[in-house]
């Protein structure tokens, strides 16, 4: 497979790209599965995650969700540049959230499009433009054994609603935006997970990456 080429990437957007594919931030130590894993990817952006994770796994099927028709076309461009096999990912153009209604309001950020979000703060943008997009509640994603999560602030519902609907992934890694999120997802992963890495970059904002306990007997 090709390097990631940063398809779409502003300096900064690149920055966080490079920390994800080349310093591991999603690591989760040598995990093995009796089949190819599926992987939930939600919060694909321009696909650094998707890229990441099929080079640990290369027959893994990962399923994406990114809702922003621009970052959308980014992805789909990286993919192809990287000569992604088609049956390693298939992308979903829509947010993830525990609503029934059809669409969801995001505000977009324009420091890059890691930072659009259902949260205007978030944006880090003063004046943020909002859309409107297509939306699918978490319990009605497939099972999976790894589900990844970088939402901008809705990971704390999605995550709660997609534990009480499905059986418990192998590996939950996540971002947090916020200290009390942060405590609040660690509380809803309970002590059936163990806090195997992370990155954290100020008490309000990082990345952590559980495995559940029954997965440690296919640790290497």
């Amino acid at each position: 497979m090709k390097k990631f080429k940063y398809i779409g990437a502003d300096k900064f957007l690149k920055s966080y790209l490079i920390k994800v594919i080349e310093k591991d931030e999603y690591e989760v130590g040598d995990v093995r599965f009796d089949h190819n894993p599926t992987v939930l990817d939600l919060g694909a952006n321009i696909g650094s995650y998707t890229y990441y994770i099929v080079n640990k796994y290369p027959g893994a099927h990962v399923i994406a969700f990114e809702p922003i028709p621009a970052t959308v076309e980014n992805y789909l461009k990286n993919m192809k540049a990287v000569q992604m096999p088609a049956w390693n990912y298939r992308l979903m153009p829509c947010a993830v959230f525990p609503t029934d209604d059809k669409t969801l309001t995001m505000y977009l950020s324009k420091v890059n499009s890691g930072m659009h979000s259902i949260q205007k703060v978030l944006t880090n943008t003063a004046v943020a433009a909002k859309i409107q997009v297509p939306v699918v509640r978490p319990k009605y994603l497939p099972n999976c054994d790894i589900l990844k999560m970088d939402i901008e602030g809705a990971e704390v519902p999605v995550l709660k609603e997609y534990l009480t609907t499905h059986p418990k992934p192998a590996v939950v890694s996540f971002e947090f935006h916020y200290f009390a999120d942060r405590c609040e997802l660690e509380e809803i992963l309970g002590d059936e997970y163990i806090l195997v890495s992370g990155r954290i970059t100020s008490p309000s904002m990082g990345t952590l990456n559980f495995v559940h306990k029954d997965a440690f007997d296919r640790v290497a």
